[in-house]
């Protein structure tokens, strides 16, 4: 008792104390990732741009550093599209201000979380203190890098002190808001609906389609689909960043480490079976969940099955860092924290050496977690409820398996050769093929640059800055790239047989996408939404039906192909230089960008959107027939011509994670 009254008090206040002198103190004078990239979204939904674009790496990037971000990489991938939708009134302020009022709230979250499950629990406000500061490796990155997980925590923590309250329509709409916002509250409808709380489902999708009319409203119809489509499938199945990293100590990871090989990323898998990876994947979520509900189906819901159905949640996320686990907090104190709950959330929180990640122990402690929180639940399942629910499991995921190793067949890395292998890398796109070699957007050193392969020999040419989108002659001479640093982008010119680099269009038009005429006199680029070509230091406007997004010279230097047009709609138009004259190129019905026109005129290629992917496709400029090269649920886009004809190089993100491609070479008859 006196231990209670007299120490545990005590160690709340040091920790208390040591965390705002520490973490807290790093986090309000440090900008890091992931602040930033929350800020950088909620900034763009306030000015109306679209959606679509926040999910394209190279984009992104360029609008963090034009909203203050100097020096780190960042994306939106994969958060949804209301993700930053708690930080738009930050927004206004800049960053680091917005940053320090984003910890402010946090703090007031966590202190809410405590007192709420205070209020639930036999357990004291110090004793909460001192369990919360156990996984101080979650609180630390939580406020070091400005995370999101403590706001969830809160509305984790609402949600089931209103169940607790009586008031599951209130609680369902937080955890409909949680998924809205994370994804991380789906699941729950399906808890919710096997305990027949119907009221608690109903708050659930009055919720969620709360949320999703503010996404209609800021986004619009086509960019919402655009994520459904596009998106959220691949972040469901854990294709985001490195998906085999195993700092992301999931089910999921561990699964394609040991079954789906890669070769950058994952070149020695234990077993390169990637239908036994197709199979395992949704068999393991489903049994995970279906385990979670049978035994007390009939049962009503309270805090401690809600805490258990937590835990579970997060067994089957395809996606978790040590950051998210402080969301564990509500279950380790519903489930009575015995010391073994205790050191496995520790454990959960703490961040992973990789000399420890690669036997990814997170996996293991959350499945053990897992087992033990359920004991009594174990002891009320039946033997034939338990077969019944691997049966159906088995049922689901075979056919998901089969559809997934279908789509597989069709992806690149069964059809071409790979190109510009380099162990660990994440990122290969934007390649342009010249006699000197092939040059190509890459991610290296913490920044993009332009990389440069010849043979089996690559070089990184770094700048202060990050360097996008290489263009140049196909004979060969200087290699044109997007530099944005300090709020701006130039067009650089770099000689690569001196190494120096000069800026050939200024920051006054804030040039992107920049093309090279085959006599190497001009250069075309979009400024504002608008095809710009500059001759002799003189550059001219050219009007297009709608927005520009990227143009490619023919080989008579006297026309282009311009991919142009609304958002999500855009064709490709021949655009003569000397008459003026814009005629439509492709016919197709779908979003068409990426033109690349052959060496001898006769072919272009181009990325067409179509069902939730992009790929490449190549159509005859003498009969008009085009035909689609590349296949699979994944994307290949940005195709470029090797200086003969004879083959397509492009980049391809199947097999890996959302817009972090990889180079293939495709032979053309």
């Amino acid at each position: 008792m006196r231990f209670r009254r007299f120490v545990v008090p005590a160690a709340a206040v040091l920790f208390i104390a040591l965390f705002l002198a520490t973490t807290f103190r790093m986090g309000w004078t440090r900008l890091t990732t992931d602040f930033p990239n929350y800020y950088t979204a909620a900034a763009l939904a306030r000015r109306g741009l679209p959606l679509r674009h926040y999910y394209d790496w190279t984009w992104f990037q360029r609008q963090m550093n034009f909203t203050g971000s100097k020096s780190q990489l960042g994306a939106y991938i994969p958060q949804t599209p209301v993700t930053m939708l708690p930080l738009i009134p930050l927004s206004w302020l800049p960053q680091q201000d917005a940053k320090r009022a984003w910890l402010l709230l946090n703090l007031c979250f966590l202190v809410a979380s405590l007192w709420m499950l205070h209020t639930m629990t036999r357990y004291s406000m110090a004793e909460l203190v001192v369990i919360m500061f156990i996984g101080y490796g979650a609180l630390h990155e939580n406020f070091l890098y400005g995370q999101y997980y403590v706001f969830l925590l809160f509305l984790l923590t609402w949600a089931i002190f209103s169940l607790a309250r009586g008031r599951p329509f209130w609680s369902g709409a937080l955890l409909g808001g949680v998924f809205a916002l994370k994804l991380y509250g789906g699941p729950f409808i399906l808890y919710f609906a096997w305990k027949r709380q119907w009221r608690a489902v109903a708050g659930m999708l009055v919720s969620a389609a709360a949320f999703a009319a503010v996404s209609f409203y800021l986004f619009g119809w086509a960019d919402n689909v655009y994520f459904l489509s596009h998106v959220l499938p691949r972040s469901l199945e854990g294709m985001t960043l490195d998906p085999f990293h195993p700092a992301n100590g999931t089910f999921s990871t561990l699964l394609r480490r040991a079954f789906l090989g890669e070769p950058e990323l994952n070149p020695d898998p234990l077993l390169n079976l990637p239908f036994l990876y197709f199979f395992l994947q949704p068999f393991i979520a489903l049994t995970v969940l279906a385990f979670a509900l049978i035994p007390r189906g009939e049962s009503p819901p309270d805090r401690r099955d809600l805490a258990w159905f937590l835990v579970a949640m997060l067994l089957i996320s395809p996606n978790t860092a040590s950051y998210t686990f402080v969301i564990l907090l509500p279950a380790i104190a519903l489930l009575e924290p015995t010391l073994l709950f205790v050191a496995a959330y520790a454990l959960l929180c703490l961040p992973l050496y990789s000399v420890w990640s690669w036997f990814f122990p997170r996996v293991w402690i959350l499945l053990a977690l897992y087992l033990v929180a359920g004991r009594d639940h174990w002891r009320t399942l039946r033997l034939r409820s338990a077969a019944i629910a691997v049966a159906l499991a088995c049922a689901i995921a075979t056919p998901l398996a089969i559809i997934r190793q279908r789509n597989h067949e069709r992806e690149p890395s069964r059809q071409f050769e790979r190109l510009a292998i380099q162990k660990g890398a994440v990122y290969s796109s934007s390649p342009v093929s010249t006699a000197q070699g092939i040059f190509y957007e890459s991610i290296d050193q913490g920044r993009y640059v332009v990389a440069w392969l010849q043979g089996t020999r690559k070089r990184t040419l770094l700048f202060e800055g990050e360097a996008f989108h290489p263009a140049s002659n196909p004979a060969g001479g200087p290699v044109y790239f997007e530099l944005v640093a300090g709020g701006h982008s130039r067009i650089m010119a770099l000689d690569t047989t001196t190494g120096k680099s000069e800026v050939v269009v200024s920051t006054d038009f804030e040039p992107t996408e920049p093309a090279v005429s085959p006599d190497g006199r001009l250069i075309a680029f979009v400024t504002r939404g608008a095809l710009a070509i500059r001759r002799a230091g003189t550059t001219v406007t050219r009007n297009l039906p709608g927005p520009v997004h990227d143009a490619a010279f023919f080989p008579d230097s006297a026309r282009l192909a311009v991919s142009a047009g609304p958002e999500g709609h855009a064709h490709i138009f021949l655009l003569d230089l000397v008459s003026g004259r814009t005629d439509p190129l492709t016919n197709g019905m779908d979003e068409e960008i990426h033109p690349a026109v052959s060496p001898d005129g006769g072919w272009l290629a181009f990325t067409r959107s179509s069902h939730g992917t992009e790929q490449v496709w190549a159509q005859n400029l003498q009969t008009g027939a085009s035909r689609q090269l590349t296949g699979g649920q994944c994307n290949s886009f940005s195709p470029s011509w090797e200086p003969a004809a004879s083959a397509l190089i492009f980049a391809s993100d199947c097999g890996r994670g959302l817009g972090l491609p990889g180079l293939y070479r495709a032979p053309m008859p």
